[in-house]
């Protein structure tokens, strides 16, 4: 078995990548070919280096005698002078690419992605990893990242075929990924995709990432719900424990990518048992309930989230009643309190007749309202989860979601009337 190793250090070795995939010009090409004979190849400098199979080389080099002369761990190799197309000044690439970044705004997240495509073709892997991982931050379901994390240039560990080693192999992946990057995670998830296309590699990630969703660590449990989200592991089994982590989870992060899981499914009925969950006694287990069917994004689930917002206003109402009820805080004793002196006529000493008495304060109580932090978190999730799921903001309060509901039922009903035929 290929145990992994940390990813950042796979960066460093020689790395390959295959032509990207849209056209976007970083500026003019300023590669020396082979073919010339620059006066200064013969410097000792950090240079990037694109070989003829395709991949680059970054390293301390210079060019002496018909050959190439590198600084690769520790020491130095020899690389023919054909074998090297061309050659630019690390620097010079460093700094033509922290132009390029500057020119781009934060959130133009498609030009960000052609901008690593174009580090990745000059060699600036390292570059183009923290610019996906910077990307993916923002949008962790950000498809063109996703797409560029899957090239050659970007390899992950492998599993052999062996039962015993691949379940060592998905259970170091899962560690590795509990302190992981944005980035680091996709590579994490495409090698445990790797193995899930191997013989016994599914069953063995089904039964290990169903045992991380109960573990008591709260990473853990992310990044198990993070990988079923991206795997194709949607068994009846895995779907419940998802389920579970949405509504019971005390972890926030963890309810939020077990409900992206569902969504992924692209099954509407996977709601059903998340709205039934709203009938529910206990206030948090509604509201995660509430926020997992917004983040899942399933349509079908907004007329029942209309109905319990309606409500939820008389459940959660401060109340005025003048029912009251009492409470005593004291203390009992025993003292004798009188003599029997006809039983006692032919005794030497009377008959004591024993009494209790009480020592106590009586203070009267009555309910004036019922209210809460639950209750509000509840309110204000039911307003998030129905504009994340109908887009509109028709207003805070649950008359002016009921109306803008009567305005848009039929929308809602022929949706649902798919769904169920």
């Amino acid at each position: 078995m290929s145990l992994p190793i940390p990813i950042l250090s796979l960066l460093l070795a020689p790395l390959f990548s295959g032509p990207p995939q849209e056209s976007w010009s970083a500026g003019p090409r300023q590669d020396s070919p082979a073919s010339e004979v620059p006066a200064n190849r013969e410097e000792k400098l950090k240079r990037v280096l694109q070989l003829g199979e395709g991949g680059h080389l970054r390293a301390l080099c210079y060019f002496s005698e018909g050959l190439w002369n590198l600084r690769m761990d520790g020491k130095w190799i020899q690389l023919e002078e054909a074998s090297v197309t061309s050659w630019r000044p690390e620097k010079e690439l460093e700094r033509q690419a922290t132009r390029l970044r500057r020119a781009l705004g934060p959130q133009d997240l498609g030009q960000r992605v052609e901008l690593s495509r174009w580090m990745v073709q000059q060699g600036l892997v390292l570059e183009a990893f923290e610019e996906l991982d910077s990307i993916l931050k923002l949008d962790p379901d950000f498809s063109p990242a996703l797409q560029v994390l899957r090239s050659p240039a970007f390899p992950g560990p492998v599993a052999s075929g062996a039962e015993q080693e691949t379940e060592a192999f998905v259970k170091h992946i899962l560690a590795a990924g509990i302190s992981a990057g944005p980035a680091d995670r996709e590579l994490l998830i495409l090698s445990l995709s790797a193995v899930e296309s191997s013989g016994s590699g599914r069953e063995v990630l089904r039964r290990t990432l169903q045992a991380e969703l109960r573990s008591p660590r709260v990473l853990r449990r992310t990044f198990a719900a993070h990988a079923l989200r991206r795997l194709s592991i949607t068994g009846k089994l895995e779907m419940y424990a998802l389920m579970q982590r949405c509504v019971l989870d005390i972890s926030r992060p963890v309810r939020e990518e077990a409900s992206r899981a569902l969504r992924g499914t692209g099954d509407p009925g996977i709601v059903l048992p998340l709205l039934k969950t709203l009938q529910s006694e206990s206030r948090p287990v509604r509201t995660n309930a509430i926020e997992s069917l917004g983040n899942a994004g399933f349509k079908s689930a907004v007329p029942a989230l209309v109905t319990h917002f309606s409500n939820l206003t008389q459940a959660g109402s401060h109340s005025t009643a003048k029912a009251t009820a009492h409470i005593s805080v004291g203390t009992q004793f025993a003292y004798v309190g009188d003599f029997d002196l006809e039983i006692a006529q032919a005794a030497s000493i009377a008959d004591p007749t024993v009494m209790a008495g009480e020592e106590a304060v009586v203070l009267d109580a009555r309910v004036v309202g019922v209210s809460g932090y639950t209750y509000r978190r509840e309110f204000l999730g039911l307003g998030k989860a129905m504009k994340q799921l109908t887009g509109a903001s028709p207003g805070s309060s649950p008359d002016d979601w009921q109306r803008w509901y009567e305005n848009n039922r039929s929308a809602f009903e022929s949706e649902e009337a798919s769904r169920t035929r």
